[in-house]
């Protein structure tokens, strides 16, 4: 059985790991499509396509955490939480989507129209999906800081 302490901490390392991830994507395609040349474009899709899959089980770890964290609780930033969790699924399986989608155009040479639209789409999405998860984190902070400020003084952990 996993204590409560532990189970935060997964969910925290999940929910920080899987917006860190998504951070350097978005930053990679920006720059990759700003600066780079069609080789490092393909790059920067290549290391995305094969790293994405992390998100396959971070994502869903968070998830569960964060439910089995807020049990049955109406608290108004645990609701915010769920309600922003319906966007980051299915916005998530769009971009592994287009990140598969833009890998095969990008090792195709196919920088076409269609590979652009894609793109702009996997960047609008991605940069959503950025926000949601950074929402998420700093709603955290503030029930881990609810929460701890509720605890009797005596089980508080001290820094000495």
């Amino acid at each position: 059985m996993v204590n409560r302490r532990n189970l935060a901490r997964v969910h925290a390392a999940a929910g920080i790991i899987a917006w860190c991830l998504i951070a350097s994507f978005f930053t990679g395609s920006l720059m990759s499509e700003l600066l780079g040349s069609p080789s490092w474009v393909v790059l920067v899709k290549r290391t995305i396509f094969y790293t994405m899959w992390a998100m396959v089980l971070l994502v869903p770890l968070a998830a569960l955490t964060g439910r089995k964290l807020a049990g049955k609780g109406h608290n108004v930033i645990i609701e915010r939480k769920r309600r922003r969790m319906r966007w980051i699924a299915p916005n998530g399986l769009l971009l592994l989507t287009l990140g598969s989608y833009l890998y095969y155009k990008a090792s195709q040479g196919q920088f076409d129209p269609f590979f652009m639209g894609a793109q702009l789409v996997e960047l609008a999405v991605g940069l959503t999906n950025l926000v949601l998860l950074g929402s998420m984190i700093r709603d955290g902070f503030r029930l881990k800081r609810l929460y701890q400020d509720q605890l009797p003084q005596t089980h508080r952990p001290t820094l000495s």
